[in-house]
């Protein structure tokens, strides 16, 4: 048969967020990613996926746009989806520039289905028990996305850096 699939946006009511930043060296974000990922999502490096990296220094200022994305596991049902997006510019002489910086975040639940059976069975299994479990999914999601924000605005010196 089919499966049930369910996509929850953690930034709600839009689907992205997006911290801008002008000032020295904005492609240091670049290389302090990974490991903002790992610290603040608390991943292995195999749940890190650098997916376009692209690097133009023909001409000046020279210009970057990387796409990271990182899988978190919840149970055998739900995970944690996150991407970054960093887009931005930087002057080779005294590397000033600036970048912009979009994450998007959801939870992606998906239950297979092989007879008419589990079809009744999962449906009232979602509605009755698990449900419950996709609200604290989004909301311990919500918490690292808003961690991870901070952290960037942090190492942008936009604000006090927290303690992770």
């Amino acid at each position: 048969m089919s499966e049930i699939s369910i996509k929850t946006d953690v930034y709600t009511p839009e689907t992205t967020k997006t911290v801008s930043f002008q000032g020295y060296h904005p492609s240091r974000l670049l290389s302090a990613m990974p490991n903002l990922l790992m610290d603040v999502f608390k991943l292995e490096s195999a749940g890190i996926y650098e997916d376009q990296f692209k690097w133009d220094d023909s001409v000046d200022p020279d210009s970057f746009y990387v796409i990271w994305r990182g899988l978190k596991g919840f149970d055998k049902f739900s995970k944690f989806v996150f991407s970054v997006v960093i887009m931005g510019t930087q002057n080779k002489k005294d590397k000033m520039g600036s970048a912009n910086v979009t994450m998007r975040a959801e939870i992606k639940t998906t239950m297979g289905q092989k007879t008419p059976l589990h079809w009744i069975a999962n449906r009232v299994y979602m509605s009755k028990f698990y449900n419950d479990f996709r609200r604290k999914y989004v909301k311990m999601a919500k918490e690292e996305v808003t961690q991870f924000e901070e952290e960037v605005k942090a190492l942008f010196n936009l604000m006090e850096r927290s303690k992770i």
